[in-house]
């Protein structure tokens, strides 16, 4: 583990939660605020949080004021090495204008 931190420290990332941002490509209004590793369970858990006000949307890219942020969500990811990777996250509820 030690060989690993090591690596990311010296590719500018100095957290697990920045190697994640990285690995994840994840907007500049998102970011991992923790990282659960469980060795014993072979399991890594991701949280996903959004800035405080705002969230982009999914289809068109655009920036938007959130209203509300719905519980909790759990989505399966790509496994990273051995380990099953899990992410959460509290999607945002936005106000997104339709033009078509």
């Amino acid at each position: 583990m030690k060989c690993i931190l090591f690596c990311l420290y010296n590719l500018g990332m100095k957290t697990s939660e920045e190697h994640y941002v990285n690995l994840l490509g994840l907007a500049a209004l998102r970011k991992v605020s923790e990282v659960e590793l469980n060795i014993s369970a072979l399991q890594v858990k991701i949280f996903v949080m959004y800035g405080e006000n705002t969230a982009m949307c999914p289809e068109c890219g655009a920036v938007y004021e959130m209203y509300d942020r719905s519980a909790q969500r759990s989505w399966r990811h790509l496994d990273t090495m051995q380990f099953e990777t899990i992410l959460y996250c509290e999607p945002p509820g936005q106000n997104v204008k339709r033009t078509a």
